[in-house]
């Protein structure tokens, strides 16, 4: 309970910075972030590191390499990131 609200911590101070205020959008993010960190796990992450903010650049990285043309397909989505790029 405390890391995933750890996590979902961090992603709503992430998606703050991008000016995103979508709940949509905050969702689909956290579905991606979730995704990727389970997939981290399986590959054998665990512990404290899965709340290190190293890992978790690193998840989020993941998630924007893997979406990025979902991401991009939506408008407020893509300038909300690079506004806040």
């Amino acid at each position: 309970m405390a890391a995933s609200s750890a996590r979902r911590c961090k992603i709503s101070v992430l998606v703050s910075a991008f000016a995103l205020t979508k709940t949509d959008t905050l969702e689909q993010l956290a579905k991606w972030f979730d995704e990727e960190r389970e997939a981290f796990k399986a590959k054998g992450a665990k512990g404290d590191i899965l709340e290190e903010s190293a890992f978790l650049e690193l998840v989020l990285d993941a998630v924007m390499a893997k979406h990025l043309s979902e991401i991009r397909s939506d408008p407020e989505f893509w300038a909300a990131i690079l506004k806040g790029s």
